[in-house]
């Protein structure tokens, strides 16, 4: 596998003498392509079969729901199991294979594959994405494993329901490659769009150094080469976040509601010390897989806006008319990032109103509790 073959590398303390092409055709995506809207009516057969199994156990929890006097209800079920529903069918309708070979179009017109530089950037922020990814699962299985020990159903202590567990451990054995895949394929996504990014601001680094050493008037035809390739950054951008932005709003949801139940019942929960550190090691895979779904996608907009001022100090260097048109055309454009839901831009000063809410929502909890 190139990711291991990457690391590899790294444990040596060498870089890799050529780094593979940028893409995003991976095991993850053909996983979750063979259960797509654009696959067979087998893999759609799978597909349903894998909905129904996964979300099982929560349709079976919605019985402690009561409509009474007073409203009583495990939101907490109810939140995760729209959201799981939710992002399965976000990548069972919109994750096909029209969509993944549209992304590898626009990508190619830039030809980012070429420039060494532009795949050790891709590579390098996979592998460290990836790992963040592989480590925040481990912990949230730690926890699932830790509640599997417990309710073992042959103990001589207390007997449980059989068929419920061995259902939760089917589950388990299912759930886990699809969300950890689902999570790849994001990341996939984000690196890409932030590379394209890198290779344009590397792009225009180059024209304005060489600005520096030649007084004359910048090049036309360079200005507008890099239009072209800020124009066809944009429509990739663009074209990402038709799916991205649902799926991170969805995702960032699962996780923030994963987090503070797991510190819920951290906190207040009367528990073995064994439990409570199968519960922290949850809010810490959750806390993790949000921050970092956040920073990625943050500095995707933060990338594209450090490059405007590199074209925005280019046309300091020319009075030329011609090429200063040139410029304003494509600093006018929109800005280039992902959104939440179609709800905001996501910018770095999100991340620090996601940590606010998470710590206003900790601080809540005791009111909660009460």
């Amino acid at each position: 596998m190139i990711l291991i073959k990457v690391l590899k590398y790294w444990t040596r303390g060498d870089e890799p003498p050529n780094f593979p092409a940028i893409t995003i055709n991976s095991i993850s995506s053909n996983l979750m392509l063979n259960v797509s809207s654009s696959s067979g009516i087998v893999e759609k057969c799978l597909f349903a079969f894998t909905m129904i199994l996964l979300n099982l156990k929560n349709i079976v929890s919605l019985h402690s729901i009561s409509l009474e006097t007073v409203f009583n209800a495990n939101v907490h079920t109810i939140l995760y199991f729209l959201g799981r529903v939710c992002i399965f069918s976000l990548f069972y309708l919109k994750y096909t294979r029209t969509f993944v070979k549209k992304v590898e179009e626009l990508q190619n017109e830039l030809k980012i594959e070429f420039d060494y530089e532009t795949r050790k950037y891709f590579w390098t922020r996979k592998v460290i994405y990836y790992s963040f990814n592989v480590g925040s699962k481990i912990c949230l299985l730690i926890n699932t494993m830790g509640n599997a020990y417990h309710k073992w159903p042959y103990s001589d202590l207390e007997r449980r329901d059989e068929v419920d567990y061995w259902i939760m451990v089917i589950r388990v054995l299912i759930i886990y490659p699809f969300f950890t895949c689902q999570d790849c394929i994001l990341y996939d996504l984000a690196i890409t769009a932030r590379a394209a990014i890198e290779y344009f601001e590397t792009q225009s680094k180059r024209i304005y150094k060489e600005s520096l050493k030649d007084e004359k008037a910048l090049n036309f035809q360079a200005i507008h080469d890099l239009r072209l390739k800020y124009l066809q950054t944009h429509r990739l951008v663009n074209k990402i976040n038709e799916f991205m932005s649902p799926c991170l709003l969805v995702s960032l949801i699962i996780y923030v509601n994963h987090f503070i139940n797991a510190v819920y019942q951290t906190l207040f929960v009367q528990q073995s010390r064994s439990e409570q550190m199968y519960r922290l090691s949850s809010s810490v895979g959750a806390f993790t897989l949000t921050i970092t779904f956040v920073h990625l996608a943050a500095q995707v907009y933060q990338q594209s806006q450090q490059l405007l001022m590199t074209v925005y100090r280019l046309s300091l260097k020319t009075d030329h008319l011609k090429v200063l048109n040139e410029i304003s055309l494509f600093v006018n454009c929109n800005e280039i990032g992902f959104s939440l839901g179609g709800i905001c831009m996501i910018t770095s000063s999100t991340i620090t109103t996601t940590l606010s809410i998470l710590v206003t929502l900790i601080i809540a909890i005791p009111s909660f509790a009460n």
